[in-house]
């Protein structure tokens, strides 16, 4: 027995190098333009075939801009109405786990931008005002702009609108609980709920704004932070109460974040190496080394991740980098990977030699 423990810690040594494999199931969506997916697994796109305001995409069939959702389970794509041909550019910018679909109508010029709903297969028009996001309880972040150019915030809800009074915020997402994320005098993280607003630590001052800012339900905020007069960007990571931890890669290389799921995992691309990366624990992993390398693409951004760890990617030829791909990336097995993932062939080997040693002392009992 003790002969097997041996042979069994010996494979626990190179099990990894010889068992371990891609960690995500890639699924290739083709030119398929995805951008956020929910927690049920519903993805929102846009495909215009002009290319004016989005992708263009060989699904569209009809030559017309076109919003869509797409089924991560199903594989369905399924199409909305804009709300007339007259403003065909029904752009969405967000979805909720319910499957509601938020966006802006717009036939090319801003200033006649229509705020939109889609539910139950029915597009709606929510009026002039911008919608910034919405949460799964169905409250809307909308913006008012008034013939001044000057901005007001309010959260609407059950046809009710709650205003943001907090001077110098400006919104931009809403989580499922209500809090507000946003920048303070346009280049300090801060939070907003209850009428209360909570500033982040802050960045360093040489920031000037702020971009892609995102909070998830722990109240963890990612974004980017830029600086004018040094002609750089930082990513970064904070929670309420704590110090902001810049996000940067391997060497110093640059990380910018675009999403961040309830467990606290960040996606996003490394700028020098064009790259895209996943952050999670203080740790960093190229989503390359993570599928199959056999894949035959490069996956070169992910612009979202879900709580059930799926990723929405970008990707260019290993061998044409001008053949550009869209990925949906689905772990593999049911539990949620977290950065470093032990390697599957070291969690089955280690279980074999707790099994051993088991036997083992049963035998010398």
């Amino acid at each position: 027995m003790f002969r097997t423990l041996m042979i069994c810690l010996s494979l626990s040594m190179i099990g990894p190098r010889l068992l371990a494999g891609p960690i995500y199931n890639a699924t290739n969506l083709g030119d398929l333009p995805v951008t956020k997916i929910n927690n049920a697994g519903v993805a929102i796109g846009f495909s215009d075939p002009t290319g004016y305001l989005g992708s263009p995409s060989s699904f569209n069939k009809t030559g017309d801009p076109q919003g869509f959702t797409f089924n991560s389970h199903t594989g369905v794509v399924t199409p909305y109405s804009p709300l007339s041909v007259e403003s065909p550019y029904a752009i969405p910018t967000d979805i909720n786990d319910a499957g509601q679909v938020v966006g802006r109508v717009t036939s090319g010029n801003p200033a006649n931008a229509h705020a939109f709903l889609v539910q139950g297969g029915v597009t709606q028009d929510l009026g002039p005002d911008i919608v910034r996001g919405i949460n799964t309880s169905g409250q809307m972040l909308r913006a008012h702009v008034d013939s001044t150019g000057t901005a007001s915030y309010y959260v609407q809800w059950n046809g009710v609108n709650t205003p943001i009074v907090a001077p110098g915020f400006t919104p931009q997402g809403i989580t499922s609980a209500g809090a507000v994320v946003g920048s303070v005098g346009g280049n300090q993280p801060a939070v907003w709920q209850n009428g209360h607003l909570s500033q982040y630590m802050s960045l360093p001052s040489t920031t000037s704004s702020l971009t892609n800012l995102s909070i998830n339900a722990s109240g963890q905020i990612i974004g980017t932070a830029n600086s004018a007069s040094t002609q750089s960007s930082q990513g970064f990571i904070s929670a309420l109460g704590t110090s902001i931890t810049t996000l940067t890669g391997t060497g110093g290389e640059g990380f910018s974040p675009h999403a961040i799921n309830a467990f606290g995992q960040v996606v996003g691309n490394f700028a020098g190496s064009n790259r895209a990366a996943f952050y999670a624990n203080g740790k960093f992993s190229n989503l390359n080394d993570l599928v199959d390398p056999s894949l035959g693409w490069t996956l070169v951004d992910a612009l979202s991740i879900n709580d059930a760890g799926q990723i929405l990617a970008k990707a260019v030829g290993a061998s044409d980098p001008l053949k550009h791909a869209n990925f949906l990336l689905t772990p593999l097995g049911s539990a949620v990977p977290v950065s470093p993932v032990p390697e599957p062939g070291t969690v089955v080997l280690f279980s074999l030699i707790g099994t051993g040693l088991v036997f083992w002392r049963r035998r010398g009992a």
